[in-house]
């Protein structure tokens, strides 16, 4: 998935494929800089994010 403006404070999203939760985790924790299809990790972490609610689920890959 991947946020675009139009310049007026409008967004939308485009969604990254069709992937599974599994592989969405996969693609972002990846240290690869484009793990998939020329897109960066970040819009998979963006994605699981998502569609979780805007939450960050129990089990996101990423750890801070």
């Amino acid at each position: 998935m991947k946020y675009a403006t139009d310049g007026f404070g409008n967004f939308s999203y485009q969604t990254l494929g069709t992937y599974d939760e599994e592989k969405y985790k996969e693609y972002c924790a990846s240290k690869s800089a484009r793990p998939a299809a020329s897109i960066y990790p970040s819009a998979f972490c963006t994605t699981l994010i998502f569609q979780n609610n805007f939450k960050i689920p129990d089990d996101y890959p990423v750890k801070l």
